[in-house]
């Protein structure tokens, strides 16, 4: 909405004003007003989370998935059962999981493991950690909050920050590596151009 200043003035520069702006430019000027007014209101309402150590919402790490619901406002608004098959040096083992999905993008995937929910990624960029850290944010951001336990594992990078772990672009450098080795911490320059926290993860 645009800011405007009202100059009060005496009645007879009140008159002039009137005189060359006219009462087109008011109603030109009323119904831009109404036009932003319904623009802001037809936008959907951004809902923000808080990720704890066992999950955000009612998704819960190690929770009966019978028990998850089919929707959660702001937060999802579908569940699609599917089963992925992985090949580990030449050996296939499928897994059954839920996306989680809101607006048709996915926000979460959960592995059921007998019946529980083993593992668990969100990847929705409005769940954050208690320190503002949230999916797609730049690894920069993440490396001011002061993560810890760093470390490689399937070939994915993961570092822990306060009772959370995050997967993060795994783009680390040599001598990034190093440093972690050394206890000394990390800069963005450690990583490549680009490099963003992917998800918030559970396992």
């Amino acid at each position: 909405m645009k800011k405007r200043i009202i100059f009060m003035c005496v009645a007879a520069a009140a008159v002039l004003m009137t005189s060359c702006f006219g009462r087109g430019n008011r109603n030109d000027r009323a119904a831009e007003e109404t036009a932003d007014a319904a623009e802001l209101a037809a936008q959907p309402a951004v809902v923000s989370f808080t990720a704890s150590a066992t999950g955000v919402g009612p998704i819960q790490w190690k929770m009966a998935a019978s028990d998850l619901p089919s929707a959660s406002e702001g937060l999802y608004d579908a569940v699609e059962p599917y089963t992925e098959v992985l090949n580990f040096e030449g050996e296939e083992s499928s897994y059954n999981r839920l996306r989680l999905m809101l607006g048709g993008t996915p926000v979460a995937i959960a592995t059921n493991y007998d019946g529980k929910l083993g593992t668990v990624e969100i990847v929705a960029p409005n769940v954050a950690s208690p320190e503002g850290v949230a999916p797609g944010m730049p690894v920069a951001r993440l490396l001011e909050a002061g993560p810890t336990e760093w470390f490689n594992q399937d070939g994915l990078l993961y570092c822990k920050l306060g009772e959370l772990m995050f997967r993060v672009s795994n783009t680390l450098s040599d001598s990034g590596w190093q440093k972690i080795n050394a206890a000394s911490a990390l800069t963005a320059g450690d990583f490549a151009d680009g490099s963003k926290v992917e998800a918030i993860v559970y396992f």
